[in-house]
């Protein structure tokens, strides 16, 4: 394995060198634009236009054009924090997720390219949130709480990542091929507005590492299962932890005759939960790959079997409902973000992949705490959500 000494850099060219195991030193000089210092690693660089080919990129249509829209000189254009150093590990045929440096304007997405292709990326997410939203509900519809108990929140909170407007907390997510020749490459990015100002870009450096596990995903491996949640607002906890133990759609009315039960037309003192529900919404981690499990059980009275003090319920198996997603996981340790990617274990098209973003609030052999924040809201506001490994 080679050891790579990085000795310095000058007008964007950072020079370094490698001793090989033949004692031998060979000097390799890579060209960085708008971009300080990168340390990279002395090893075989990825071909541009073959790794274009076989991305990815979530809400993304691709341009036949080798150069980048140029920045704007209007002040009121994106501005993302161009002395950003940034360097990227990731495996081949899973994730990378990059979380821009915004400072100040309106984003209403990304232009993205791997360095030295020929083409590159427009991300819109004025479409996508749309797509985003729709997709985050159907998962999720009936699966935790009815509206009028929801739980799930949708306020974001500010300071999460710079600050400006628009799209500012969105991620550029791509999903890798499985055969990849080499083992480093870069990404050049540039947010736009709805006018089409264009930021300077900023360039990070990806390491492709051996594809294995590590201690992010060793311990999250297994099945969780979601048990309570808690609130978080202005800076404090609002809330103990809540257990959701399940709901009461409908009552009705039993007369009690010799302890046995039995429908009443009229009012009584035995007014008895009907029909129930409860929800499971759990994920099952395997690696880098991820499962997505909702599901909402209904549970009527067995009048038959119930007493006046005792009441049985049975499962209504017409009233099952669930919905399960499959994809793949991505973690940046620095900012503790833990995002989720839906996309049929990378069998889904770039409209297809959707993605949820929490903040890895514990982790434990036995609990997972999770916050969740999206594009919506404007207060400084969560919700945490404790998952108990089964």
């Amino acid at each position: 394995m080679k050891k790579i000494i990085l000795f310095g850099a000058i007008a964007g060219v950072t020079g370094f060198y490698a001793c090989t195991k033949d004692g031998k030193t060979v000097t390799v000089t890579n060209t960085l634009h708008d971009t300080t210092t990168i340390n990279v690693f002395a090893s075989g660089k990825v071909n541009a236009d073959v790794l274009t080919a076989g991305l990815k990129v979530a809400y993304a249509t691709p341009v036949a054009d080798s150069v980048l829209p140029a920045a704007s000189t209007n002040a009121s254009a994106p501005v993302l924090d161009t002395t950003y150093d940034k360097t990227y590990t990731v495996v081949r045929s899973r994730y990378l997720t990059i979380y821009p440096p915004n400072v100040a304007g309106y984003v209403a997405g990304y232009y993205v390219q791997i360095v030295g292709a020929k083409s590159y990326f427009k991300v819109d997410y004025t479409k996508a949130n749309g797509l985003r939203q729709a997709a985050r509900q159907a998962r999720l519809a009936n699966a935790l709480k009815t509206a009028d108990n929801a739980r799930i929140s949708s306020k974001n909170v500010p300071g999460i990542r710079g600050t400006g407007d628009g799209y500012i907390d969105s991620s550029i997510v791509f999903k890798l091929p499985a055969s990849i020749n080499g083992d480093t490459f870069y990404v050049k990015y540039a947010a736009y507005d709805t006018l089409n100002r264009v930021s300077r870009p900023v360039t990070a450096m990806v390491v492709i590492l051996p594809e294995g596990s590590d201690a992010l995903t060793d311990s999250l491996t297994g099945t969780w299962k979601y048990y309570s949640y808690r609130d978080y607002e202005n800076g404090q906890y609002t809330s103990d932890w809540s257990v959701d133990t399940g709901y009461v759609s409908s009552y009705r009315y039993y007369d009690c005759t010799n302890n046995t039960l039995t429908a009443s037309g009229s009012e009584t003192a035995y007014y008895i939960p009907y029909y129930t529900y409860s929800h499971i919404w759990q994920y099952t981690f395997d690696k880098y790959n991820m499962k997505n499990l909702t599901t909402s059980v209904n549970r009527v009275l067995d009048v038959s079997n119930s007493t006046c003090s005792n009441y049985v319920y049975v499962v209504n198996n017409n009233g099952k409902m669930g919905a399960e997603s499959t994809g793949g996981l991505s973690y940046d340790r620095g900012s503790r973000k833990l995002t989720l990617i839906y996309d049929n274990d990378g069998t889904g098209s770039n409209i297809d992949l959707h993605y949820d973003t929490y903040y890895l609030s514990e982790l434990t052999d036995s609990t997972l705490i999770m916050s969740y924040y999206n594009n919506n809201g404007d207060d400084n506001s969560a919700e945490l959500y404790k998952f108990i490994k089964q």
